[in-house]
């Protein structure tokens, strides 16, 4: 058969390769926006955290309570000169793509630095690093 296909100007169909496994990805590191890539003078002053942002029980996401899922997600936060963060990535996750959403969520609603200052006293970017450790609220899963 395949010498007839052959002589009639066809080619023997072959079966398509199998397709790889989807690529899986986990909830992990998110990738550093432009602005967390640009290198810049370091400020004189340092951008100060103000307030407390504590983590609420609230503040745990249902879906992460339905499934007893706890870790710890560090993070990092671009102060801006107003002293409010602009932009937040994790860089450790949790393992929880959903407590890692919520690190990043508290963060963006309360978190209020004082800004940092550069050379000539004026408010400047800033970057601020830590992690928070997500533990299930008594009583566990909703």
């Amino acid at each position: 058969m395949p010498a007839l296909l052959f002589a009639l100007g066809l080619a023997a169909v072959q079966p398509a390769p199998p397709a790889p496994p989807p690529a899986v990805s986990p909830a992990i590191v998110s990738p550093p926006s432009a602005v967390a890539r640009r290198r810049w003078p370091r400020p004189v002053q340092r951008a100060r955290l103000t307030n407390d942002p504590r983590y609420r029980t609230e503040d745990y996401p249902a879906a992460a309570r339905r499934a007893n899922q706890e870790g710890t997600a560090a993070f990092r936060v671009i102060v801006g000169p107003d002293g409010r963060v602009s932009d937040c990535f994790i860089t450790r996750s949790s393992g929880s793509a959903a407590l890692d959403e919520a690190t990043c969520n508290v963060m963006y609603l309360r978190a209020r630095y004082r800004p940092a200052r550069d050379a000539d006293g004026n408010p400047t970017i800033d970057i601020d690093s830590s992690q928070v450790r997500w533990v299930l609220p008594s009583g566990g899963g909703d």
